[in-house]
């Protein structure tokens, strides 16, 4: 399956002030390094694709359902959404919940995923009439704090949306970062 591009270009991205606020205790120098750092990675390496995902939504609805499983289980998840033609918020939010959840069972927690999958497409289609890119048109802080506000999406969740769907400079702290 083609990863999701997640590698605009770093100047458009990581520099311009209407997308990304600085953090007030980063100092501008340090920043410079590091937008260095990763061009030549990037330039070196190219995308690494690291989240599997054919579309924005398809990540979106794929950060939901990974929580507390394994990537494995995900997949079947999303292969029986796509199936329905179910990965797109208008349809999650018009589908029937006993149904959704069907589909996500092999997630664990299947029904407080489906409730939240179905929450999340009901914001955004009332919201943002289910386009993520209306959504994403906000800096990252802005984002971030929006998607944090919302049932079942948590830190994690929101900086893997904010990074991987909206293609926006953040760190995503996990269980491993942690550790």
């Amino acid at each position: 399956m083609p990863a999701v591009p997640l590698s605009p270009d770093p100047a458009q991205v990581l520099c311009s002030p209407q997308r990304c606020h600085p953090h007030p205790r980063v100092h501008q120098q340090t920043q410079t390094r590091l937008l260095h750092v990763y061009e030549r990675l990037l330039s070196h390496f190219g995308d690494r694709g690291w989240w599997p995902a054919e579309t924005a939504e398809e990540v979106v609805i794929g950060a939901i359902l990974v929580q507390n499983v394994a990537w494995s289980n995900v997949v079947r998840a999303l292969d029986q959404l796509r199936q329905r033609d179910w990965l797109n918020f208008h349809a999650l939010a018009a589908a029937p919940f006993e149904e959704l959840a069907a589909c996500v069972v092999s997630t664990r927690f299947y029904r407080m995923k489906a409730k939240k999958l179905k929450h999340l497409a009901e914001y955004l289609v009332a919201h943002y009439e289910g386009q993520l890119e209306r959504l994403f048109a906000q800096p990252a802080e802005a984002l971030r704090s929006e998607l944090l506000a919302l049932y079942g999406v948590g830190p994690e969740t929101a900086d893997d949306i904010v990074l991987y769907a909206a293609g926006l400079p953040t760190f995503v702290i996990d269980a491993y970062t942690r550790r």
